[in-house]
This record gives C-alpha cells, structure tokens and sequence, in this order.
C-alpha cells in the first residue's frame, strides 16, 4: 500500500565506470529524494554505482 503521494520517476542503476552500452544494471520507481539519499550512500560507500533518470540515460547512449 503506497501511503506517500511523492511524485516518482524512473530511475536507472548505472555503474560510472562502463560505457553507457554496458552500464546499466536495472530500473527503480524512485522519488527525487530517494534517488538523492542513495547516490550519496553510494558516494560515502566509493561505489561506481548511481541513479539516473532514464531521460539522461538515453541522452548518454545518443552521444557518439
């Protein structure tokens, strides 16, 4: 039961150290700040890995 009327987004898992071909690990309905709260737990934790919308993620594969 979702309780909570946050506006949610699609997220995608990246790690930042592959190409953007390879880079994605999976898809999340996250909110802003809940996208926020686990990249910075990634940061702290000095994993590659972080969320992005799925609209930059698309822009990143464009790019030559």
């Amino acid at each position: 039961m979702n309780i909570d009327q946050t506006n949610t987004s699609e997220y995608i898992l990246i790690d930042s150290n592959l190409r953007p071909s390879y880079a994605k690990i999976q898809t999340a309905r996250l909110s802003k700040y809940e996208a926020l709260s686990k990249n910075r737990g990634f940061a702290m934790n000095r994993s590659s890995r972080r969320y992005i919308l799925k609209d930059e993620f698309d822009l990143l594969k464009k790019k030559p």
